[in-house]
C-alpha cells in the first residue's frame, strides 16, 4: 500500500509567490519530514530521510520556470564570491598551456570581449565529438585529444577565462525538448560571465 508523505515542500521567488512544489510518495507505511536548507550560495534544497527498507518511492517536482532573454541580472557578488570565481578549480586548472591559449585569444580587455574571443579561438582549435573523455574529465585532456563535449569545452573556457582574471562560473542544464516531446534527452554546460550586474552566457 503506498502513502503518501504528508509535508510538500514549496519554492518561492523573491516576491514570495509559490513557483513550484515538491511531493514525494513511498511505500512504506512510515512518514518522513521533509526539510529545507538554503545553502552557502542561497540555493534552497529539500531533503528527507526513509529509515529502514525502502521499495519503491516517487518524488514530483512542478514549477513555473522563469527564463532570461539573455542575460541573468545580479547584484555585485560579495569579495569572496569575486575572489572565487577567478580562482581555478579541480576541472579547471591553471596550466602554462592554458595562459598560452588566453594570449592567443588576443589582448586582455572587457570580460564579454574577452569571452567572444576565447570561445572563438576554442570552437575553432577543438572538435565536439562524443565518446573520447568522461565526466572526470579536466580541461588538460580536451588539450591533449583535441575533441571532447560541452562540459570539457566549458571546463577550458572557464579556466582560460579566469586565468585572465574574468569572473566566470559553469552553468548546467538541460536541453529543450524538441517539438512534440516533453523531456530533454541530454544534459548541456557553458559557461556564464560576470559584467556590470548581470552574468551573460557564453556556449559554444
Amino acid at each position: 500500500m503506498r502513502e503518501q508523505i504528508d509535508q510538500v515542500a514549496t519554492g518561492l521567488d523573491l516576491l514570495g509567490n509559490v513557483i513550484g512544489s515538491l511531493k514525494i510518495d513511498d511505500t512504506t507505511k512510515r512518514t518522513a519530514i521533509l526539510e529545507n536548507i538554503t545553502d552557502a550560495f542561497g540555493n534552497e534544497y529539500h531533503y528527507f530521510d526513509l529509515l529502514g527498507q525502502v521499495s519503491q518511492f516517487t518524488a514530483t517536482l512542478r514549477a513555473t520556470v522563469d527564463t532570461a532573454s539573455d542575460v541573468v541580472r545580479e547584484a555585485s557578488p560579495s569579495v569572496l564570491m569575486q575572489f572565487l570565481m577567478r580562482q581555478p578549480t579541480l576541472r579547471s586548472p591553471f596550466d602554462p598551456r592554458i595562459g598560452e591559449l588566453l594570449r592567443d585569444a588576443g589582448p586582455l580587455g572587457g570580460p564579454l570581449s574577452v569571452a567572444n574571443r576565447v570561445m572563438a579561438l576554442i570552437s575553432d582549435r577543438f572538435r565536439f565529438e562524443v565518446g573520447h573523455t568522461t565526466v572526470e574529465d579536466t580541461a588538460l585532456h580536451l588539450l591533449d585529444s583535441g575533441r571532447g563535449v560541452c562540459q570539457d569545452f566549458t571546463h577550458l573556457m572557464l579556466a582560460t577565462l579566469r586565468m585572465g582574471g574574468v569572473p566566470a562560473r559553469y552553468v548546467s542544464g538541460y536541453l529543450a525538448p524538441p517539438d512534440g516531446q516533453t523531456v530533454g534527452d541530454a544534459s548541456h554546460a557553458w559557461v556564464q560571465v560576470y559584467s556590470d550586474g548581470a552574468w551573460h552566457g557564453f556556449d559554444e
